[in-house]
């Protein structure tokens, strides 16, 4: 799970049914969630085999309130959808596996439409900042919007704004001066 956050691009969960133990972790670790109104989270381990869902608790622990997670993990009931969109577990929640598959093509086109150097770059301190004390990851983030502003693929971009175009992104970690 730990290469979900450090892949360079963006990791989609798409969840149309039981997403249970691992299967649950593998959708909370992912960077963006869509889930149909009829899919189900469960972390059942200590209720079905006598073996606590100790990795799953990672993701979860950090996914939603600490009140909600403990419940999960230790009853290993179902968490409805809806429950877990307003938990802030899962992004989207769409109404069938149809609207399902065509949101996340939906994610996928726009994110295709950018530059895969910056979302790389802004994946990366997104998750090196999220556990940091506010100071140390306002600090971090202003360092990294300076880094970000040198890449080509941001003039690139900003040009293009400018000039009322779509840019033409390199993709690449080329950098010059902003």
């Amino acid at each position: 799970m730990k290469k979900i956050r450090e892949v360079d691009v963006p990791v989609i969960a798409q969840v149309t049914g039981l997403a249970v133990a691992a299967g649950a972790q593998l959708a909370i670790a992912a960077d963006i969630t869509i889930a149909s109104e009829n899919a189900k989270f469960s972390v059942p381990g200590a209720k079905t085999i006598g073996l606590y869902c100790h990795s799953p608790a990672v993701e979860l622990a950090r996914a939603v309130p600490r009140k909600i997670a403990m419940d999960l993990l230790v009853t290993g009931d179902f968490l409805e959808a809806s429950d877990a969109y307003r938990a802030g577990m899962i992004s989207r929640l769409v109404g069938d596996y149809d609207a399902c598959v065509a949101a996340v093509e939906d994610v996928i086109n726009k994110i295709e439409n950018t530059s895969r150097s910056v979302q790389a770059l802004g994946k990366q301190k997104f998750y090196d900042q999220v556990d940091l004390p506010i100071q140390d990851a306002a600090n971090l983030m202003e360092n990294a919007m300076y880094e970000n502003l040198q890449l080509a693929d941001t003039q690139i971009g900003i040009n293009s704004f400018m000039e009322k175009k779509k840019p033409q992104w390199t993709h690449s970690n080329a950098k010059q001066d902003p």
